[in-house]
């Protein structure tokens, strides 16, 4: 089952990278619900023996997500005002960090995790690397040749936005072997490539 690094919320510096032994503490509806949907597979397999992997995967991106996301949402932004349709950029908070996997990494660690995981047990599909958001918002920018105001909307601005989130994908390594292989340059271009950019 795939879950959500969301469920860890708000960890210490010191407690980072994230580990799978982190205690849950999920600080919105939807990293509740992930929390909850992590234990009901966890019974599943306890109590019933359906061979339930969890999977937590922190932020990924790619070519082809959908709008409502951060990235998707600059870039396709960053298009428009490449044509000449908008003067500015809005912004939600850009002094977060994420761990950030370009999404086609994510997906091999979900078939690893199909073939080789143990029941039961939970899982990180992370980078270990902390990127500023705007640092991605600068880098789409620079690979699209604009530069351009950036405005921070405060309507989309979170209500609950975790400062940090850096990851630990130790446990996914040693038994699959599996590490990203796509960089975050190349998922930016491939990302302003599908939208035109």
């Amino acid at each position: 089952m795939v879950s959500s690094a969301e469920v860890y919320g708000e960890v210490r510096p010191e407690a980072m990278p994230i580990t799978e032994d982190q205690p849950l503490a999920p600080p919105t509806p939807y990293a509740a619900s992930k929390a909850a949907a992590e234990m009901v597979g966890l019974q599943a397999w306890l109590g019933q023996g359906l061979e339930v992997v969890r999977a937590r995967p922190f932020n990924h991106i790619g070519p082809g997500q959908g709008p409502g996301f951060v990235v998707p949402d600059f870039a396709a932004q960053i298009v428009k005002a490449a044509r000449g349709e908008l003067d500015r950029v809005s912004t939600g908070n850009l002094g977060t960090q994420r761990d950030i996997t370009d999404v086609r990494d994510v997906a091999r660690a979900y078939r690893l995790l199909l073939a080789h995981g143990e029941p039961g047990h939970v899982y990180n599909v992370c980078r270990r690397e902390p990127v500023p958001v705007s640092y991605l918002l600068r880098r789409l920018m620079e690979l699209a040749g604009i530069d351009v105001p950036v405005w921070t909307d405060p309507a989309l601005v979170r209500p609950v936005d975790v400062p940090v989130h850096v990851g630990d994908a130790g446990r996914l390594t040693r038994l699959c072997a599996w590490g990203p292989q796509v960089p975050l340059e190349q998922t930016l271009r491939d990302i302003l490539a599908r939208l035109g950019g």
